[in-house]
């Protein structure tokens, strides 16, 4: 038996939509690290920040592109893997099972680290901050221990809060934070350069 012409219509437009929002997740996930970008969380971050602040952790690999540039994206690739793989094994230990890990961008090379924090938490920055030194240590020491023969790879880690501010827009305040956590993780590693090349110029 056929269904009446609106069922089936109605029965088409449902299959294009589901068909059109798989495509849509597809484009959003990265077979490398079987992560997806942040764009795809933005509903569920912003529940969580409606309960109280959202820390967000920027993980980036500063010499990662020169090289991958020098020695193929098959490193690269494995290099970012194995980051993914321990961040998710940082989660129930230096991360709360409640982080929600994401790519910076479709098939990005940097990650984020969403954090929910209470809205009574005391000290949220202090407590983000190290936080971030923490991860970032985690990160460094793992990709020692696989290192090999590759090159060392330095991780910077910057830190950020999203606050309630119920008048703004979350998405613009959300996308602020990750700008800001970004820029705190070079500010950081700036500083580290500069207190090397200090130390260098001390033993000379």
């Amino acid at each position: 038996m056929s269904l009446p012409a609106d069922d089936r219509n109605w029965a088409g437009e449902a299959e294009r939509l589901r068909a059109g929002l798989l495509r849509l997740k597809g484009a959003l996930h990265d077979r490398v690290t079987g992560l997806f970008s942040w764009h795809l969380y933005v509903d569920q971050l912003a529940s969580h920040a409606d309960h109280g602040r959202l820390g967000v952790l920027a993980l980036e690999f500063p010499t990662l592109a020169a090289m991958e540039a020098a020695r193929g994206f098959e490193l690269s690739d494995r290099i970012l893997r194995e980051a993914a793989q321990a961040l998710q094994a940082c989660r129930g230990r230096e991360l709360p099972e409640a982080a929600l890990l994401a790519l910076d961008g479709a098939h990005g090379d940097s990650f984020l680290v969403f954090v929910p924090e209470p809205a009574d938490a005391e000290r949220p920055a202090a407590r983000l901050a190290e936080l971030a030194a923490r991860i970032g240590a985690v990160l460094e020491r793992h990709l020692a221990a696989a290192n090999g023969h590759r090159p060392r790879l330095e991780c910077t880690v910057g830190e950020a809060l999203v606050s309630p501010a119920p008048a703004a827009r979350f998405e613009r305040r959300l996308h602020q934070a990750i700008s800001e956590a970004h820029g705190a993780g070079r500010r950081g590693a700036e500083r580290r350069d500069d207190a090397r090349g200090a130390e260098a110029r001390a033993i000379l």
